[in-house]
């Protein structure tokens, strides 16, 4: 997703687009994992070119649901665009909705990162055979996450919007490091 954003600044779209509108993803973008999303990252992306953009992403939760709730990513959206469209440029939102009936979604609240998302990978680097392997599981996570965190306020049946920033330079390395020394 990031390469296609990516490539229609760099003139593969006529015109190039002044908003980026990434997902729905099926399945939450939540936490500091949020930068091995490709929906998170296309959102990133777009703000590289200076575009506003907006990740959405549907919790589904572990089990994937036969009839998910598009209707409830549909009841939050429109609001969700107004903020953006009102925003500065180069602003990305990320955007997680509960997957449920639009009405019995809570209010959508702000949400700060949670320090980690709604499952942890666990890498095991060899088999029973201990052949040389890479696999990677996900599992729930048993920590209490900050209550004004995406995952708590996911959890507790609330749409949650996060203002995410790209990648940038934090200048001064040089005279901190000579600060030290």
């Amino acid at each position: 997703p990031a390469f296609i954003v990516h490539a229609s600044g760099r003139g593969w779209l006529d015109p190039v687009p002044d908003i980026v509108l990434s997902g729905v993803n099926y399945g939450a973008n939540v936490g500091r994992a949020v930068v091995h999303s490709g929906t998170v990252g296309a959102a990133l992306t777009a703000s590289l070119h200076g575009w506003r953009a907006l990740a959405v992403s549907l919790d589904s939760g572990a089990e994937i649901p036969e009839h998910p709730h598009w209707d409830a990513v549909a009841d939050v959206l429109p609001r969700v665009l107004d903020m953006l469209l009102a925003a500065e440029e180069g602003t990305v939102l990320s955007l997680n909705v509960p997957d449920r009936p639009a009405e019995e979604l809570g209010e959508l609240r702000e949400a700060r990162l949670s320090t980690f998302g709604m499952a942890t990978i666990n890498v095991k680097h060899h088999d029973e055979d201990d052949a040389s392997v890479l696999r990677a599981t996900a599992h729930a996570i048993e920590q209490t996450p900050d209550p004004e965190s995406d995952v708590a306020l996911l959890l507790a049946g609330h749409p949650t919007i996060t203002r995410l920033t790209s990648v940038a330079e934090l200048p001064g390395v040089l005279d901190a490091a000579t600060a030290r020394v």
